[in-house]
């Protein structure tokens, strides 16, 4: 039986989706990401043409961004009203963007092999045994040396303060505001690692911003890892 928790949390984002939610510009660390390590490190994309895969991919406003400094670009995202976004953006490609299936274990085969890989602010609102069939996923459809870039939400984040430890890593966490949300944090480093294996780490870092004082850390840890070769 699929957890209510997947089914709660693509119900939020649907209707969040519905209501114009969604980043209007690529977020900071995105670009820095693409400018030192795919661009600066990699020389990515290639001239002969790099594949990306967005996983998550929301409005489609990362998607675009990539699309336009050169990758032929792939999406998928739980929400179909963000589909449907990522579309109307990107109408020049918009056959190659999907809609995923709310439990990751039935996410469709795709015929296409990717370059590099995106999971920016999505697989935390997966348990690890859930998360564990995405990374998988991304693996299966990736090339040997391709590139993961990933996101993954910290016990310094603010919303650690108002998390409740539920079943399979996950917790309950329920904001001032009202909104409520199940997500994974991840503690460190060596942590870290482990979940993404068995991709190998290339770069461990981290991105962090306060807002409100009265929240507190957004903080996030950012993990590039590659498939090996062979």
């Amino acid at each position: 039986m699929l957890r209510t928790y997947i089914l709660n949390n693509r119900d939020y984002y649907e209707q969040a989706y519905s209501g114009g939610y969604g980043i209007q510009y690529p977020e900071g660390h995105v670009i820095r990401v693409f400018n030192k390590i795919l661009k600066g490190d990699l020389g990515l994309p290639a001239k002969q043409g790099s594949r990306l895969f967005d996983f998550g991919c929301g409005n489609g406003t990362h998607a675009r961004f990539f699309f336009e400094n050169g990758f032929d670009v792939y999406g998928m995202d739980v929400s179909e009203t963000a589909i449907a976004a990522c579309k109307a953006r990107l109408p020049e490609i918009q056959d190659q963007f999907f809609i995923a299936q709310p439990d990751p274990a039935n996410n469709p085969e795709l015929e296409q092999r990717f370059d590099v890989a995106l999971a920016n602010q999505v697989l935390y609102f997966l348990s690890p045994t859930d998360m564990r069939h995405s990374v998988d996923y991304l693996y299966h459809h990736m090339h040997p040396g391709a590139v993961l870039v990933a996101t993954m939400v910290g016990t310094k984040n603010y919303y650690y303060n108002y998390a409740t430890a539920q079943q399979d890593g996950l917790h309950r966490v329920e904001l001032p505001t009202g909104k409520t949300l199940h997500i994974q944090f991840t503690a460190d480093r060596d942590e870290l690692i482990d979940k993404f294996r068995p991709f190998e780490p290339m770069h461990i870092g981290y991105y962090d911003s306060v807002i409100y004082e009265r929240e507190g850390s957004g903080f996030h840890f950012l993990y590039v890892g590659r498939k090996p070769q062979g």
